[in-house]
């Protein structure tokens, strides 16, 4: 029975994947917003939401460290495996700007954690600073955009 939910939950995955990727897409192309902004806004968070709740539920159950190693594997993950089972299928064109701005903040944000993590735990206070900083990225993402686009943010035509 373990196997037929487990099949189950990867065919769910699967399929609201692509819906997530279909109509991410579509969001950006009407709001004409570059398809890297949807990536490391919409299409991020989307995917994080499971890994947010299984990594809640392991710190409610006492289990921290599958957090952890849940956050670092899927980093590496996603560098190694997403990026290079794609660039295999096609050629993966990286954006000037991604390398300049992006990069560097994925790299801050993993050296944070880091120093954060040296004494072994991470304390609420530590917490609260990583999700502002990801809540100040997205704010910047937001208005770097609007401000690349033109367009004042909030006027955009949502119609």
């Amino acid at each position: 029975m373990q196997i037929l939910l487990f099949i189950a939950g990867l065919v769910a995955l699967v399929i609201s994947g692509d819906f997530l990727v279909k109509y991410a897409s579509a969001v950006a192309i009407k709001m004409r917003i570059p398809p890297v902004i949807v990536g490391l806004t919409i299409v991020s968070i989307g995917t994080s939401a499971p890994e947010i709740i299984a990594s809640v539920r392991a710190a409610l159950e006492g289990n921290p460290g599958i957090t952890v190693g849940n956050v670092i594997g899927s980093n590496i993950a996603n560098l190694a495996l997403v990026l290079g089972v794609t660039a295999l299928i096609h050629p993966v064109r990286v954006d000037r700007s991604l390398m300049r701005t992006d990069w560097p903040i994925m790299l801050a944000a993993s050296l944070v954690f880091w120093i954060f993590a040296r004494n072994q735990s991470l304390e609420i206070w530590e917490g609260a600073l990583l999700v502002l900083g990801a809540i100040a990225l997205m704010g910047m993402l937001y208005f770097r955009n609007k401000r690349a686009s033109g367009a004042e943010p909030g006027t955009e035509d949502t119609e």
